[in-house]
């Protein structure tokens, strides 16, 4: 029985053993010097946030997040002046152009408004250079592709008709009428 007291719990062999010295000099220390103490809480408190800023980046600090961030603080009204001008805390009349004259940072948003209409071209020429090499048609079986391809290009269009359909009769405009768009909302049906 004596043996099994001894073996430490898993808990306690994942934690970091102190050497004999720190721990005579931790239970030497008294209350007026906290340094000791203070000195291991730090480094855990430390580890703790390095973990936690790494979670962070990791799981949501994803480029589309910071994306939407970077989106949201530009309409923020500092920053929405400095970008598209105007009088200070208005926004801009409906049919003028960001950036008006005179906005300080008008430079900025003419580059970034660039690069925007550049990401569309950008990913289609990605897209095609990876599609380019074809698929690998070994990596599933062929009626397993053939069950994928005839399910995008036949069964989900047909189902959203259906769905679309079954939709307009019940809720649209020749059922209830509480969806019901001003004709012609639709020139195929």
């Amino acid at each position: 029985v004596g043996a099994l007291s001894d073996i430490p719990s898993p808990a306690a062999r994942t934690q970091p053993r102190l050497s004999a010295a720190v721990y005579e000099q931790l239970l030497d220390a008294d209350a007026s010097q906290p340094t000791s103490l203070s000195l291991l809480s730090l480094r855990d408190s430390a580890r703790a946030a390095q973990a936690a800023a790494a979670f962070l980046q990791k799981h949501v600090l994803l480029p589309p997040v910071v994306g939407i961030l970077l989106g949201l603080a530009c309409t923020w009204d500092p920053v929405y002046y400095s970008l598209c001008g105007g009088a200070f805390g208005e926004r801009l009349p409906k049919h003028t152009r960001c950036p008006s004259e005179g906005a300080p940072l008008g430079f900025f948003f003419c580059g970034i408004e660039t690069l925007g209409s550049a990401a569309v071209p950008l990913n289609l020429i990605m897209l095609g250079s990876s599609l380019a090499r074809g698929p690998d048609w070994t990596a599933l079986p062929v009626r397993c592709n053939v069950g994928i391809v005839a399910a995008k290009l036949v069964l989900m269009p047909a189902f959203s008709t259906l769905l679309m359909l079954g939709l307009n009769l019940t809720v649209g405009r020749h059922g209830a009428g509480w969806f019901a768009l001003r004709s012609p909302y639709d020139q195929i049906f």
